[in-house]
């Protein structure tokens, strides 16, 4: 009885673990206050965990960061929902959904850290990532899907022969 317990725990976790864990790195990325350098700073410093570069590094990482980040929750997602038997489109749709509603409750968590504020910028590159990797996602999903239809057995698909009746008109 215990050990059915542990599994589904086991199960629940492997599934929905890495959109819990790419939330919480967000959502602690995501309250880091952006404090002003501190006299004679060198042109990297950190303002609570985060590391401040100078100039446009500074831009190129952050947005590239929001990029990133919001395609592997998007992936990660996707990965969860398809994990539960959901067609490729549902799966993708649920998945760019739930990546944007976390991005619009991201920026606005941002409006409250001292030294950040909410970007309709941020959102936008949120939401390029997610399609991004939404429509890779989807694309190989239907790949590998392709892929096992022509090679029967490979995952457990059926294998019977085609009656002979159902092969005559292919000659």
């Amino acid at each position: 009885m215990m050990s059915k317990h542990v599994g589904k725990l086991t199960d629940l976790l492997w599934t929905w673990g890495p959109v819990v864990g790419l939330m919480l790195a967000i959502f602690v990325a995501s309250a880091q206050p952006k404090n002003p350098p501190p006299a004679g700073a060198a042109p990297v410093y950190f303002s609570g965990m985060m590391p401040i570069f100078s100039g446009a590094v500074e831009t190129l990482v952050k947005k590239g960061a929001h990029v990133a980040g919001y395609a592997l929750l998007a992936l990660a997602f996707m990965r969860a929902f398809r994990s539960r038997g959901l067609p490729t489109r549902q799966t993708a749709r649920l998945a760019l959904a739930c990546a944007m509603a976390y991005a619009l409750t991201d920026e606005l968590h941002q409006a409250f850290v001292p030294g950040r504020h909410a970007s309709a910028l941020d959102i936008a590159l949120d939401a390029a990532g997610a399609v991004a990797a939404v429509l890779i996602g989807s694309r190989l999903l239907a790949r590998d899907a392709g892929k096992s239809k022509a090679l029967p057995g490979v995952r457990g698909e059926h294998t019977h022969p085609v009656p002979k009746r159902q092969t005559q008109g292919f000659r």
